[in-house]
């Protein structure tokens, strides 16, 4: 870059960025290289995916999870080192990540909390597109909220979606609206705001919002992967075709996901 004639060198990442970005990338390579033997072939028959898996530590669930305590860490650190608003924001959002893939990749079997947690994620990143206009941010998570639990009184009262017997299907059903619909709305905001050329100041929070835009994208790639891996749960799908293509998404679900929280952080720490 040349400034009043002048060469200035772009200054490199922080060595600690760096060495983040480096362990994020054997970890990804590591779970990825594991989810296709996963998904393609019989684990059982492999003896790569048996030494790996073998200690117990090092299975794909918890390689992921150890990316994202990484995320959460990195950010630590940052607000260690001195950080801005920005910095501790970022630093709030990973840690109610980290919560939420707790519940997801290690107790699967507790959704609703993983639900829950990010949904405060995506309210967290709703101040930072508001650029930390509270009072904006608390009326629009309140009108997704009744939006949610609107839609998903119709849904159970008008017999669309089947409730059954389960009384934690209301809940799912309105944190999973409320997701989509926070997510969603969060991500068209953004990218209005980033790609308007007449603003000068794209009145974001975080000091790179295309990195930021670019981070949703992919995290929105990830949740479009894992609507469909679920879609057979919801209707009656028998078909080798979609088999393959389910076997495809559990892959490319943290294919995109993982990359979309680092370039997140990294839309703040780099």
């Amino acid at each position: 870059m040349k400034t009043n004639g002048r060469l200035i060198k772009k200054q490199k990442p922080a060595l600690y960025i760096r060495i983040f970005i480096l362990i994020e990338i054997i970890l990804f390579l590591l779970f990825m290289s594991l989810d296709m033997i996963s998904a393609f072939s019989n684990p059982l028959q492999n003896s790569y995916y048996m030494t790996i898996t073998g200690t117990g530590i090092l299975t794909p669930s918890y390689l992921k999870y150890y990316s994202i305590i990484l995320c959460l860490g990195i950010s630590i650190l940052k607000c260690y080192k001195g950080g801005n608003r920005a910095v501790y924001i970022l630093a709030a959002a990973m840690f109610f990540t980290a919560v939420s893939d707790y519940f997801l990749l290690l107790h699967p079997g507790n959704i609703i909390p993983g639900l829950i947690s990010f949904c405060l994620v995506h309210t967290i990143y709703l101040y930072v597109i508001a650029n930390g206009n509270l009072k904006l941010t608390f009326i629009t998570a309140s009108l997704r909220i009744l939006a949610a639990v609107t839609i998903g009184l119709i849904l159970k009262f008008t017999g669309i979606l089947k409730f059954g017997n389960d009384q934690n299907m209301t809940p799912l059903v309105i944190l999973v609206i409320l997701y989509g619909i926070s997510f969603v709305s969060n991500i068209f905001k953004l990218a209005i705001t980033v790609l308007d050329k007449t603003k000068k100041d794209k009145e974001c929070l975080f000091p790179n919002p295309y990195m930021f835009l670019m981070g949703l994208a992919l995290f929105i790639l990830c949740d479009f992967n894992v609507l469909i891996y679920n879609l057979d749960s919801f209707f009656n799908i028998g078909s080798s075709l979609f088999e393959t293509i389910k076997n495809f998404s559990s892959v490319l679900m943290w294919g995109f996901y993982l990359p979309s929280q680092v370039i997140i952080v990294l839309s703040v720490v780099a």
